[in-house]
């Protein structure tokens, strides 16, 4: 329901597999985790599924709208993040082409603008990238205050 549905707020999803041992693995790794899903978001997801047209091309005009957004800010800042602009999905790992370390980057981000970015190396991601979720409705919020930290801090540095 967090990705396609754009509802991470529920963290309530399935699997299908044919495979019984992955299946095995999984509902065991469930049970330590928790015994049960909550109501409230079994519910809520139940909604959204029965919603699904209306919900998911919610999430889709989003995606479209947000990458031409982010597609303009790393064209304007070329030579500092480097972006591969995904094929599928709502998270992207831009690449910060300086000698900042991201892990300074995420901190200062979100203490400075209030902006959440997650360094690359916390999914043993290789390289100086950060994860980029662009599936909210506030993404011109948040990329506005990553533009002013660039601006200020790094666009002095732009070659």
């Amino acid at each position: 329901m967090s990705k396609s549905f754009g509802l991470a707020g529920l963290r309530i999803g399935w699997l299908a597999t044919k495979d019984r041992s992955l299946l095995e693995r999984v509902s065991m790794t469930r049970e330590y985790v928790s015994s049960s899903n909550s109501a409230p978001s079994e519910i809520l997801a139940l909604i959204a599924l029965r919603a699904r047209e209306a919900v998911l091309a919610r999430s889709h005009r989003l995606l479209r709208e947000n990458l031409i957004v982010l597609d303009d800010f790393f064209a304007r800042w070329t030579g500092v993040v480097d972006w591969v602009r995904p094929q599928a999905g709502c998270v992207g790992f831009p690449r910060l082409c300086d000698a900042m370390r991201v892990e300074e980057l995420a901190e200062r981000l979100v203490g400075e603008e209030g902006v959440l970015v997650v360094p690359g190396t916390i999914y043993d991601f290789p390289g100086n990238h950060f994860r980029v979720g662009f599936g909210r409705a506030d993404l011109p919020v948040a990329l506005a205050g990553l533009e002013r930290f660039v601006e200020r801090e790094l666009g002095s540095r732009v070659a």
